[in-house]
C-alpha cells in the first residue's frame, strides 16, 4: 500500500501576486475592503515606481500577472501562513504559549467572551467562520492588525487606532481596470521621500526586517518607553503595522469548505493563539491611506468611522482640506494629496470624474456597531480655482451646520414643553437632515466646480443653497413636529417653535452670508 506523505505545513504560502488579481467574493464588505488595501500595500512595498512619470507609464501599460509573479518571487517566502520553524505573515515570530481562540475571533465584530456568556449575541451570532482557507485567513489577519480596536488589557489597537477610516482613490476613467483601481493608490518613491524624509529608506533585501515586522521579534510593551515612534519606523512599515501578538495553530487544521469564500481546502485554519502587550505604535505615526485630524494641542489622530457613516459634512476635509470650526485641522490622506499631482499631469480632462472610496468600522470602544463603505466625488481644480472653490464650499458647510442646529433645537421645542430640561441630542434629526440634503449639496458642488471661473456664479449658487436649506429645514420640521412624540400635540407651541426656526434661518450669521440681500422673512412658495 502506498503511504501518502503528510503535506508540509510550510507549503501553506500564499502567492501574493494572486491578491492583486483576485476578485472573488469574500462574503463580507470589511474583508473585501481589506483585500483592496492589502493589494495596494503589496504593490506599494514591492513594486513602487520611481516617480510620477514611471507611475503613469505602468498605469497605461500594466505588467501581466507572470511579470508580477516574477518580481514578487524573492519576497513571497515572507508570506507563509503556517511555518512552525520561522516567520509567518502578520504573526509574532517568537510567541510561546498564549490563549487559544477560534479563528472567527480574528473578525472584529465577532462576539467576545462576556457577550457569549451573557447570551447577548443577537445580531452577530456565534459559530460562524469556524474554518477558513489560507487566502481568507491572510486577509482576516491583515484586517485585524490594520483596524484593531482595543482588545482588553495590553491587546493593542492598530497603528491608526481602532476602526480607522481608509480612503482610496478610484480612477476617473469609465471602465477602469482592476489594475488601475489599485495602481492609482500607489505612491511614487519620490512622493514617499518628500512625505517621510529620512524615515523612508530603500527596499533592498536588508531592509525587509524593518519593513515587515513579523520578520523580527516583537517589541513587547509591558512597560512605558516601548512605543514605536516615526523615527523608529521605515515608512513602508506603516502599511504592515502589527500590534497584536498572534500565531496560527498548525495542529488544528481540517479539510472542508471555507466558511468565508466557499472554496474547498485540505488545510482549513480553525484556531490561533494570542498574547497581549504587542507592538505599541505612537499616534504620531501617519498612515498614508488615512485622513488625520489635528487637535488644539497639535496632536494628530487618524479619523475613525462613525455612527451613521460619513456625510457631506466630512467630505471637504477628507478630499481636500477642511478648516471649518466643526472640523478644524482635518487633512486628507497622503494618497489623496498625491492624486492632485497625478491629476495635474495626467487627468486634466477628467478632473471631476474621480471618486473617493471611504471605508471603516464604527466602533464603540471594543464593540463594532457597523462597517461603512461609501463613495464621494473627488474634484480637482487648478490652484487659483481651488482657493475660490474651497472658500465657497466652506461657507456652505457652515450654513448647513447652522441650519441643522436650528432644526434640531426647534424640533425639540416643538416636542417638549420644557425642552431645556430634556436630555438627549436628537441625533436622529441631525442624521436625517444630512441624509436628505446630501444629493442637493453634491449637485451644487458639481455646478460650482464647472462655473467657478465665471463672474457671479458663486453668488447665484450661494442663494440657491440657502433656498435649499430653507426648504429642507421647514419640510423636515413639519414632519418631525407633527409625526414625532410631541407632548400633547400643543399646536401653539409647535407654531411658535416653527416661527423661531424661520427667524433663525434668516438671521443666523452663517446663513446670512449665503442668502445675499434677501430679507428672508417670507419663505417663497415651492422653495
Amino acid at each position: 500500500m502506498k503511504i501518502r506523505k503528510p503535506l508540509k505545513i510550510k507549503e501553506l504560502t500564499v502567492n501574493i501576486a494572486d491578491i492583486t488579481f483576485d476578485q472573488n467574493d469574500l462574503g463580507r464588505p470589511d474583508l473585501q475592503c481589506a483585500r483592496q488595501e492589502l493589494a495596494v500595500a503589496i504593490l506599494q512595498t514591492f513594486l513602487a515606481p520611481t516617480d510620477h512619470k514611471d507611475w503613469y507609464r505602468l498605469y497605461r501599460e500594466p505588467p501581466d500577472k507572470a511579470e508580477i509573479e516574477k518580481r514578487l518571487a524573492p519576497v513571497n517566502k515572507y508570506f507563509a501562513l503556517l511555518d512552525p520553524e520561522g516567520p509567518a505573515f502578520m504573526q509574532d515570530l517568537t510567541l510561546e504559549g498564549g490563549e487559544p481562540k477560534p479563528i472567527a475571533s480574528l473578525l472584529i465584530d465577532t462576539p467576545g467572551g462576556k457577550t457569549l456568556k451573557d447570551n447577548l449575541d443577537h445580531f452577530v451570532k456565534r459559530g460562524g467562520y469556524s474554518a477558513v482557507c489560507h487566502r481568507c485567513c491572510m486577509i482576516m489577519l491583515y484586517a485585524l492588525q490594520s483596524y484593531a480596536p482595543s482588545g482588553g488589557v495590553g491587546h493593542r489597537t492598530g497603528l491608526r487606532g481602532g476602526g480607522p477610516l481608509t480612503t482610496l482613490v478610484e480612477p476617473p476613467e469609465v471602465g477602469a481596470t482592476d489594475w488601475q483601481k489599485l495602481w492609482i493608490n500607489v505612491l511614487p518613491q519620490s512622493s514617499l521621500q518628500d512625505a517621510y524624509g529620512r524615515e523612508y529608506a530603500g527596499t533592498e533585501p536588508g531592509d525587509w526586517t524593518r519593513i515587515l515586522p513579523w520578520l523580527q521579534p516583537t517589541r513587547t510593551s509591558e512597560r512605558k518607553g516601548s512605543e514605536w515612534y516615526p523615527a523608529d519606523i521605515h515608512a513602508l512599515h506603516l502599511l504592515w503595522a502589527m500590534p497584536r501578538r498572534i500565531r496560527l495553530d498548525a495542529e488544528t487544521l481540517k479539510a472542508g469548505e471555507c466558511q468565508s469564500c466557499g472554496c474547498h481546502s485540505e488545510q482549513l485554519i480553525t484556531q490561533y493563539k494570542t498574547k497581549n502587550y504587542g507592538n505599541n505604535y505612537d499616534d504620531s505615526c501617519l498612515h498614508p491611506l488615512s485622513p488625520y485630524r489635528t487637535d488644539k494641542k497639535g496632536l494628530r489622530y487618524a479619523i475613525k468611522g462613525k455612527e451613521g457613516g460619513l456625510t457631506y459634512q466630512d467630505w471637504l476635509g477628507i478630499s481636500m482640506q477642511n478648516q471649518t470650526p466643526e472640523a478644524e485641522g482635518v487633512s486628507p490622506a497622503l494618497v489623496v494629496r498625491d492624486y492632485a499631482t497625478k491629476a495635474d499631469d495626467y487627468f486634466q480632462q477628467a478632473a471631476f470624474k474621480a471618486s473617493l472610496w471611504c471605508f471603516g468600522f464604527d466602533m464603540d470602544n471594543m464593540k463594532a456597531r457597523s462597517f461603512y463603505c461609501q463613495r464621494f466625488p473627488l474634484i480637482h481644480l487648478d490652484e487659483v480655482q481651488l482657493d475660490d472653490f474651497h472658500s465657497v464650499v466652506e461657507t456652505w458647510l457652515r450654513a448647513a451646520f447652522s441650519a441643522q442646529n436650528a432644526l434640531r433645537t426647534y424640533v425639540k421645542e416643538a416636542w417638549f414643553r420644557y425642552a431645556k430640561s430634556v436630555k438627549g441630542t436628537l441625533s436622529q434629526v441631525s442624521a436625517h437632515f444630512w441624509q436628505q440634503t446630501d444629493t442637493a449639496f453634491f449637485a451644487k458642488v458639481a455646478e460650482l466646480a464647472e462655473q467657478i471661473s465665471r463672474d457671479g456664479a458663486a453668488q447665484s449658487l450661494n442663494v440657491a443653497w440657502w433656498k435649499l436649506l430653507q426648504h429642507h429645514c421647514l419640510k423636515q420640521f413639519d414632519q418631525w413636529a407633527l409625526d414625532g412624540p410631541a407632548q400633547d400635540k400643543d399646536m401653539k407651541r409647535i407654531v411658535g417653535a416653527k416661527n423661531k426656526l424661520i427667524k433663525t434661518l434668516n438671521s443666523d450669521k452663517n446663513l446670512k452670508t449665503i442668502k445675499g440681500d434677501r430679507d428672508g422673512q417670507d419663505i417663497p412658495k415651492g422653495v
